[in-house]
């Protein structure tokens, strides 16, 4: 049988989230002027996980990977957002 091969795209939306991440916590932390900023970047990483969370249940195509990037986006946005404020 000659049957193609369904292209996995899961690791490329990863990346796509995770370099959207990158993004933008690079961005706050340079135009950041205190340290009250990081309250807002944990807000922004909040819509993040929500967005690919619940198009991850509602889009069934792509379920795995924004589920799989929902969970990256909090694992790594959480835990490097204070550590992106205290770095001088």
């Amino acid at each position: 049988m000659d049957e193609k091969k369904k292209k996995d795209n899961t690791m490329m939306i990863v990346l796509i989230n995770i370099v959207v991440l990158i993004a933008y916590t690079l961005y706050v932390r340079i135009t950041s002027h205190n340290a009250d900023d990081v309250l807002g970047l944990a807000v922004i990483i909040l819509f993040h996980f929500l967005a690919c969370f619940l198009l991850g249940l509602i889009w069934r195509k792509f379920r795995r990977p924004l589920l799989l990037s929902s969970l990256a986006v909090v694992l790594i946005g959480f835990s490097t957002c204070a550590i992106a404020f205290n770095i001088r």
